[in-house]
């Protein structure tokens, strides 16, 4: 029961944080699709071989233990209720260039704690890309995500904004908490921005004390 609460509420709260980030993407910059923008893309789709997570566009990678999983394009799709019907590279960095955000890492702890961590990135658009940071990213969030928990069933929500060192730097970062069904849940969330992207690294855990666990399994990008 408890894993089931930790997958559904890390997938709702995946699909509260992509939805209410930058300002969407007129249709014209929607349409300005160049050569250059599709590199971009493509760069931002970090690398995974068993237990190893590595993006050199991020400058972050992790190895997790072997009690953890980390999830397929396909799998992370049945988690998230994602359609998809191609998983190539290419087909995901296009889904990343037109839709505006991808799933690029799902992981999780095979025990019975339910312990996870994503990695999502935004594509802010040629314009916002510029303009916004991650402090106005969080800024233009915050309001938006704790009405979206809200109509998720998600009770007591707080958002405290931190500095938090994680994979060998400082980072702006937010740390979520609530209660779900009278459950309490845990949620701390990384923002870095890559050029026009953001990335948004989220742990989640029934355990607010094993948060920082979770996110001491990565480190800098080492190549």
């Amino acid at each position: 029961m408890k894993k089931f609460i930790c997958i559904l509420l890390a997938a709702m709260m995946i699909f509260a944080m992509a939805a209410c980030g930058a300002p969407a993407k007129n249709e014209t910059s929607a349409q300005q699709t160049t050569e250059e923008e599709e590199v971009q893309a493509d760069e931002m789709l970090g690398e995974k071989s068993e237990n190893h997570y590595a993006n050199k566009a991020l400058g972050i990678q992790a190895d997790f233990p072997e009690d953890w999983s980390i999830l397929s394009e396909e799998e992370t799709a049945q988690v998230l209720g994602v359609a998809s019907e191609s998983f190539s590279d290419e087909d995901l960095a296009k889904q990343l260039q037109e839709s505006g955000s991808l799933y690029d890492l799902y992981a999780m702890a095979m025990d019975q704690s339910g312990d996870n961590v994503n990695v999502v990135i935004e594509n802010l658009g040629v314009i916002y890309g510029i303009v916004i940071d991650e402090e106005k990213y969080l800024e233009l969030a915050e309001e938006q995500l704790e009405n979206s928990l809200s109509q998720m069933g998600v009770t007591d929500t707080k958002l405290e904004k931190q500095s938090y060192s994680f994979a060998g730097a400082d980072r702006l970062s937010v740390l979520i908490t609530g209660s779900y069904s009278g459950v309490p849940i845990y949620e701390r969330m990384i923002l870095i921005k890559a050029g026009k992207f953001m990335g948004l690294v989220t742990a989640f855990s029934l355990d607010e004390a094993r948060l920082d666990a979770i996110m001491g399994h990565f480190a800098a990008y080492a190549g």
